[in-house]
Parts: structure tokens; sequence; C-alpha cells
């Protein structure tokens, strides 16, 4: 669901900076004064892990449609889950920050859209919706997997619209919105598992009380392990959006990819690892640094 540079107009992208703003916004209010949040700002080694395995696991595709499509973990709900709206939102915009830059990933013009896409839509909105119209089923697997699922759908839905902005999709505007659509309820199935299992694991492994040091090894060894399965064995045939632009024949639209990246489309493993590991540190420093200015939740 990664936008290139030129997939859209130049007023979508600035509408797209415009709505990450006001997610910002709304984030950090959420974080200051509701329950959607955690009761302080989060371990910076646990957040950096968080978002150095979501890193991994995206660059993993799994076929969703055999011979077709594939699809990958976006992780913006399941980050909320663990970290609330803010640092979700922080997270995703982080890791989306570094594909564009080092690996031609995403368009780093449309950083916005794709920040709202993947970060504002299932961190900002359906997070803190299923939370309130659900009360305690939000929090079980069952909940869980149905905020993830819907998620991905109304980011589906959102992509469709930011790609109509560019007059030679418009004509096909059903179609593309209805195989949007389709092919990541697929996709979401599989966020959905990612979503449940990963909750699940962390749990289990919290209430054994292990060290620090030792959850932090084990999950650095799951996420090399990740990223070297994603070089070699990853699923060879195009996630949801280039399916449905190469379907509906609108991979012609221009891309004006990052021409600097170090690793464009991840075809190096050192390249990869390193990306993963300067995401690690840097976010890290990052949330260290913001700790002490992030307030608690009102009353503490």
């Amino acid at each position: 669901m990664h936008l290139g540079n030129g997939m859209v107009t130049t007023s979508c992208m600035a509408f797209g900076m415009a709505t990450l703003a006001l997610g910002v916004g709304t984030a950090y209010l959420l974080h200051r004064s509701s329950k959607f949040q955690t009761p302080s700002a989060p371990h910076p080694m646990h957040f950096a892990l968080a978002i150095a395995g979501v890193f991994a696991m995206q660059t993993l595709n799994i076929t969703a449609i055999p011979a077709s499509s594939s699809g990958h973990l976006i992780g913006g709900f399941l980050l909320a889950c663990w970290f609330g709206p803010l640092y979700a939102l922080l997270g995703i915009s982080m890791i989306l920050g570094t594909q564009s830059l080092l690996f031609a990933d995403g368009g780093i013009m449309t950083l916005g859209l794709n920040s709202v896409l993947m970060g504002v839509i299932p961190a900002v909105i359906v997070y803190p919706l299923s939370k309130k119209l659900t009360g305690s089923f939000a929090n079980k697997p069952a909940g869980q997997a149905l905020g993830s699922w819907l998620s991905v759908m109304l980011g589906a839905f959102a992509c469709s619209l930011f790609v109509l902005s560019q007059s030679q999709a418009q004509e096909h505007a059903g179609q593309l919105i209805g195989s949007m659509l389709g092919v990541h309820a697929l996709i979401g199935c599989i966020e959905a598992l990612f979503t449940v299992c990963l909750i699940g694991v962390v749990s289990r492994i919290a209430k054994r009380n292990d060290t620090l040091t030792v959850q932090s090894t084990l999950a650095c060894l799951v996420m090399a392990s990740i990223v070297v399965i994603a070089s070699f064995g990853a699923s060879p045939w195009p996630d949801g959006l280039d399916y449905n632009l190469q379907r509906l024949g609108l991979d012609t639209l221009p891309t004006f990819q990052n021409t600097i990246a170090l690793w464009p489309d991840y075809n190096s493993l050192v390249g990869t690892l390193t990306g993963n590991l300067m995401l690690l540190v840097v976010t890290a420093l990052v949330v260290f640094v913001l700790s002490p200015m992030t307030p608690k939740k009102a009353g503490e």
C-alpha cells in the first residue's frame, strides 16, 4: 500500500501532509486525556524492538492470491494496541521514512499520505473507535483481529481515493475501489492473524518475567531471521496496490521513486539488516529523548 511519488497529484500530496498533521494533533490529545494510551511513555528498548520488528515483517510478503498478489503486515493497529495512538503513529512514520529514504519503498513526497494510510487510519481512527464502541471486546483476540482487519480495509479504500486524484485512474474508479477492497479483504486476514499472534506471544513472554536482555536478544534474532527469509523466500507477487494498478493498466502512472536510495527494493540482505539496525537504534534514542516530555494521563 506504499504510494510512490507521482502516483497521486501534488494537491493530494499536500492533503496527505495536512491530514498527517491533524492526525498527530489528535493522537497527542488522545495520549494526554483519554484511555487510549499507556500509563506513561514506553520503555525505549521495548518500543524500538517493536518498531524494528514491524519494519522487518513489512519486508516479508505472503501470497494472498495464488500467482497474482501478496500482502504483508502493516502494523499500525498492532502498535496502537501496545503503545497507544501517539507512539504508534510515531513508529509507523519512522518506518515509512526509513523505507522511502533507504529502500525507495514509497515516495518521499507521499510520506504524508502513506503515514495516513498505515498510521493515522489504524492507530488514530480505527483503534480508538474500536475501544470506544466495543469496550472490553476490543482487548480480546476476536476484537483485535476485527480491528486490524477493518484498518486494512479502510486504508485500502482511502488509498483508492488517493490514486483516483489522477485523471487517468478516474475512468476505472468503480473497478479500482472494488478490486482494492476485494484483494485487501484477504490481506486483512494476514494482518489480523499476525496481530493476534504477536500480541499473544509478547504477552506470554512478559508474564514469564524474562530479563530485558534476554527479550532483546531473542527479538533481534527473530527480526534478523525474518529479514533473511524475506530476502530468499518472500512471495514474488506484487502487493495489493501494485497488483490492482497492473490489472487495470494503471501501472504506467509515473512513480518518480527516490533515486538516491542505498538499497532500492531491498536488493541487499546486508542493506536490509543494516536498515533494521539503524531503525532500532534511532527509535530507541528518539523515545528516550521524548519520554520526559510526554505527559502522563490526567490524574496520574
